[in-house]
């Protein structure tokens, strides 16, 4: 049970975690385009 519940969490955090990354690489792009 406690197994499982970690994981939902994990799946749940995961995604999160690689939008914020997504959003801070897109973010950073359009300041080199900006930049440049």
């Amino acid at each position: 049970m406690r197994d499982g519940k970690y994981d939902e969490i994990n799946k749940k955090k995961t995604p999160d975690i690689v939008k914020t990354i997504r959003e801070f690489m897109k973010l950073m792009l359009n300041s080199l385009n900006y930049g440049f």
